[in-house]
């Protein structure tokens, strides 16, 4: 028989804290530096390490409409933090007890 363990998830804003940005991530200025911060700006990469997809399946979310909001900035892609956390959110599958449950295998 498998035993099962509940995982818990941090919040999605406890996880994109911990993804730091190298400091010339954005742009090389210092007015880039600040925007980034002041509108808490992620990088392709950093969105794509978070939901732990290819910046690849980004660009086809961008193409479907199905992902985060996002901006371009000359040809960076860049999420803010509140866009990336809405859409995590918003998809988080909820269970409730009309739903079947998952089956079991027994070995």
């Amino acid at each position: 028989m498998t035993a099962f363990t509940e995982v818990r998830c941090k919040s999605p804003s406890a996880h994109l804290d911990s993804i730091n940005a190298p400091p010339d991530a954005l742009t090389p200025d210092s007015e880039g530096g600040r925007l980034r911060d002041q509108f808490g700006l992620l990088a392709e990469a950093q969105v794509a390490a978070l939901l732990a997809v290819t910046v690849r399946t980004l660009a086809s979310w961008r193409a479907e409409g199905i992902g985060p909001n996002y901006f371009q900035k000359t040809k960076k892609i860049l999420y803010r933090r509140a866009d990336v956390e809405r859409w995590i959110e918003g998809n988080v599958v909820r269970l409730t007890p009309d739903l079947p449950t998952a089956r079991r295998r027994h070995p």
